[in-house]
């Protein structure tokens, strides 16, 4: 995104309804919900433009995937996020 963002939702498909413990692992702090098949990221401090966050959740399935994941800024969608593929 060109300007600071301090949210992201991301809806993934193949968790039959089974995340939580959500955690960041890289950018700045926040919390993290996570139930059903959504994750609420909420930032403590902006996330500057080109910065990349990353996060762990948990679910019983296997293989969950990104259905849709949207930036947001004072919780008014801003853009698309994209996730980046593991390595």
């Amino acid at each position: 995104m060109e300007d600071p963002v301090n949210g992201l939702h991301v809806i993934f498909t193949g968790t039959r309804g089974t995340l939580n413990r959500g955690n960041i692992t890289v950018g700045p702090p926040g919390r993290i919900t996570a139930s059903d098949n959504q994750l609420n990221v909420f930032l403590n401090a902006p996330l500057a433009p080109g910065m990349p966050l990353c996060f762990t959740v948990w679910s019983e399935s296997e293989s969950i995937t990104v259905h849709t994941a949207l930036w947001s800024s004072n919780f008014n969608v801003v853009g698309k996020a994209e996730a980046i593929p593991p390595k």
